[in-house]
């Protein structure tokens, strides 16, 4: 076995066919996302760590990213190691002890992952085991989350999704902050991703909103056109509105239908505006267009523990079922 270190991806086309097929294994990949993500993101602040075999096929890999804003700390991503590779538990002591020794070597002392690159791409393992899993949510096998664990990483943060078979004690919950909001001259309208206006408000908008968010970090808006806008163009996005006041835009929800359920995938105000019910009354919203195509069925999704989001959901009572997810960390 051998250990290697870049600082760019010297052959994209073989890291790429590696990764796809790892995650062929337990989820739905595709290699054209796989490689446009590893080469619009793989910076001078990343490193590709892997563990070849002599005749230089990739058995392991991940990557290391020193974000400027959190100069001690890296973020681990990229991980892939197949469950079905001879010799695997060798292999992950290999790959492990590499991480360690180039973040020591970057004056790193604390490891988070996984992230791969940034908070706005993968992250995160599940962590509960359930019979359903759904293509939007985090991915992995049980053995990545061992992986982790064996090599003396401890859980981080953690983020939930809850799963409500019936939006109606949803509904009248919101019911009144939505009135109220509506009263006070807020209007909700749809989202154009063909106008450019309206791309540049949900970018600085995402900014200004995510900034206080765990780990994070800010991408372009080259990046995030590329990455988050063009994808959702051919998706319908109905379920999806801005929310305005006096024809200005400060806030917007992303909520869409999958499996016969509305998913509520990201809320976000202003952080300038205060006003504690708008994000009842997008809730509210995002519901009622649900319930209008025949839709009763909700999920939160993707809820940080400890923030206002997860306290609304539990005014809501216990969920009919619940996935967790977490961030691994190891301080060196």
């Amino acid at each position: 076995m051998k250990k290697n270190i870049y600082t760019s991806i010297k052959d994209l086309a073989q890291l790429t066919q590696f990764i796809f097929t790892s995650q062929s294994m337990y989820t739905k990949a595709s290699p054209q996302v796989i490689g446009f993500l590893l080469s619009t993101y793989f910076d001078d602040s990343s490193r590709l760590l892997t563990i070849t075999d002599n005749d230089e096929k990739i058995l392991a890999c991940a990557t290391l990213t020193f974000p400027e804003r959190y100069p001690e700390v890296a973020f681990l991503g990229n991980y892939e190691l197949p469950v079905n590779t001879l010799n695997r538990s060798a292999i992950k002591k290999e790959l492990f002890s590499l991480i360690e020794n180039v973040a020591k070597e970057n004056h790193i002392t604390k490891i988070i992952g996984p992230i791969n690159f940034n908070t706005w791409l993968g992250n995160r393992f599940k962590t509960s085991t359930t019979n359903k899993d759904y293509a939007w949510e985090p991915l992995n096998p049980k053995e990545y989350v061992d992986d982790f664990t064996s090599e003396d990483f401890s859980k981080d943060m953690e983020y939930i999704t809850n799963y409500y078979k019936d939006s109606n004690r949803l509904f009248a919950t919101t019911e009144e902050k939505y009135k109220k909001c509506i009263n006070e001259g807020y209007s909700f309208r749809e989202i154009n991703l063909e106008n450019n206006e309206d791309i540049k408000k949900l970018y600085q908008l995402s900014l200004d909103c995510f900034d206080q968010n765990y780990c994070y970090t800010p991408i372009s808006f080259d990046q995030h056109l590329k990455s988050h806008v063009n994808p959702l163009r051919a998706t319908d996005l109905s379920n999806s509105a801005i929310i305005c006041k006096d024809g200005h835009d400060i806030g917007f929800f992303y909520t869409f239908i999958d499996d016969k359920k509305v998913i509520i995938k990201t809320i976000l105000i202003d952080p300038k505006i205060r006003n504690a019910g708008l994000a009842s009354a997008m809730v509210y919203e995002s519901i009622r267009r649900g319930k209008e195509k025949g839709v009763t069925e909700f999920i939160g999704a993707l809820v940080r523990r400890g923030n206002a989001s997860e306290y609304f959901f539990k005014s809501l009572g216990l969920p009919d079922s619940q996935h967790q997810y977490h961030l691994f960390s190891k301080s060196l």
